[in-house]
C-alpha cells in the first residue's frame, strides 16, 4: 500500500464518520508530513480506522477550545462524563484547567433511550501533540539555534554532500547544452561553406570537364543534406532534450528533498523539546 492508497482509504473512513471534505483534506495534508511510504506499506484497515478516530477527536477538541476562547461555554450546569460503567463530574473551571495541560477533552452528545440529543458532555482523549505544531517558546528557539551552531560543521558537510551532486549535474547539463549550440552554429557554417563551394566549383568546372563538374555539384548537394540532418539533431538536442533533462533533474531534487525535509523537521522538534 502506498501513501496515495492509504490517503484514499482514510478519506473514505473520515467520510463515513461525518467529517467535512475541508477538514478531511486538512488532516490528510498534515498527516502526510509525519508519515513515510514505509509507515503505510503494511497498514491495516484497523490502523486506518484508528487514524480516522484520532482525526475526529482532534477536530472535536479544536472546536471545543474555540468555544472556550469565545466564552460561549459559560453555563451554570456541570458537564458530566457519562459511561456505561462510570460517571464522573467536572465543573467548567476544572475542564479549562485540564485542557490547558496534558489532558484534552472532546465533546460528544448524550443520547437518551428516546434517541434525542439532550446535552453535551466531555471526555478525555489521548494526547495528539504529534499531529499539531505547538508554538516554540523563546527558550526552545534558543536551544535550536545553539545546537545548530555547535553542530554547524556537520551541517556544512551534510549540505555539501547533498547539494554537490545536483550542482555537478546542472553544470554538466549546462555544458552539454552549450556544446549542442556550438555544434549547431559551427556545423551549419562548415556544412554551408562546403556545400556552396562544391556547387559553385562544380558549375564552373562543368563548362570544361562536365564529369568532374557533375561530381562536385552532387557532392555539394550531399553536404547540404548532411548539414540539415546535423543541424536538426543539434537543435533538438539543445531545445528539446536538455530542457527535458533539466526538468527530470528538478523532479529528482524535489523527491530527494522530500525525504530529507521530515528529518530536518524532526531535528527541529527534538531540539525545541530539550
Amino acid at each position: 500500500m502506498d501513501i496515495y492508497e492509504f490517503s484514499e482509504k482514510l478519506r473514505l473512513a473520515l467520510d463515513e464518520r461525518g467529517v467535512s471534505a475541508d477538514d478531511t483534506e486538512k488532516y490528510i495534508t498534515r498527516l502526510k508530513k509525519y508519515i513515510t511510504p514505509e509507515d503505510v506499506t503494511n497498514a491495516t484497515d484497523e490502523e486506518i480506522a484508528e487514524s480516522a478516530d484520532i482525526c475526529v477527536k482532534l477536530l472535536t477538541k479544536n472546536k471545543y477550545q474555540s468555544e472556550i476562547k469565545d466564552n460561549s461555554m459559560k453555563t451554570a450546569e456541570t458537564p458530566v462524563i457519562t459511561d456505561a460503567q462510570t460517571t464522573a463530574s467536572y465543573n467548567i473551571s476544572e475542564i479549562k484547567q485540564a485542557s490547558a495541560s496534558t489532558v484534552e477533552f472532546k465533546k460528544i452528545p448524550v443520547i437518551e433511550e428516546s434517541g434525542y440529543e439532550q446535552e453535551q458532555i466531555y471526555e478525555p482523549v489521548p494526547d495528539s501533540g504529534m499531529y499539531e505544531d505547538a508554538p516554540a517558546s523563546p527558550r526552545n528557539k534558543l536551544m535550536l539555534v545553539l545546537i545548530t551552531f555547535l553542530t554547524s560543521p556537520l551541517w556544512i558537510i551534510a549540505a555539501i554532500l547533498f547539494f554537490a551532486p545536483f550542482a555537478a549535474l546542472l553544470a554538466i547539463e549546462a555544458a552539454v547544452t552549450a556544446v549542442f549550440i556550438v555544434l549547431l552554429a559551427g556545423g551549419s557554417a562548415v556544412g554551408a561553406a562546403a556545400s556552396l563551394t562544391g556547387i559553385i566549383y562544380g558549375v564552373i568546372v562543368s563548362f570544361t570537364t562536365p564529369a568532374i563538374g557533375i561530381y562536385e555539384i552532387g557532392f555539394g548537394v550531399i553536404m547540404i543534406g548532411i548539414t540539415m540532418i546535423f543541424g536538426i539533431l543539434s537543435y533538438n538536442g539543445a531545445v528539446r532534450l536538455m530542457p527535458w533533462v533539466f526538468k527530470k533533474t528538478g523532479i529528482l531534487f524535489r523527491f530527494t528533498w522530500s525525504k530529507i525535509k521530515p528529518l530536518i523537521l524532526a531535528y527541529k522538534r527534538r531540539c525545541e523539546s530539550l
